[in-house]
């Protein structure tokens, strides 16, 4: 179960997961759950990983396969915000995907880079 359960937030256009302390494989199932609802939602996902602070390669491996539903669906999932171990970790893991936009959080929208 997750410590710090996410927030989701759907305004039409996107669904963002916002995503909080640290992702394991003890709350790698929840994560998908969460992921899943969003992609059933609506297929263009941004996972704010802002506030996150640890994440290991279960969490990743979820990330990945919610991000192949997503473009299954005509969406796409993108990470947004990854800071330090969180980054450091996703980066290298998923090449290009990090930052393939950026969100504007006080926004409620994505802005391409």
């Amino acid at each position: 179960m997750f410590s710090n359960q996410p927030a989701i937030r759907d305004d039409g256009a996107r669904v963002v997961v916002m995503l909080r302390g640290e992702l394991d494989i003890a709350n790698a199932a929840d994560l998908g759950a969460v992921l899943s609802e969003a992609v059933a939602r609506n297929p263009h996902v941004i996972a704010d990983l802002s506030d996150l602070t640890f994440i290991d390669c279960a969490s990743l491996g979820i990330l990945v396969r919610a991000r192949t539903r997503a473009r299954e669906a005509g969406g796409d999932l993108v990470l947004a915000g990854a800071r330090g171990r969180v980054r450091k970790g996703a980066g290298p893991a998923v090449p290009g995907w990090c930052v393939p936009c950026r969100y504007q959080r006080g926004r409620g929208g994505a802005e391409r880079v």
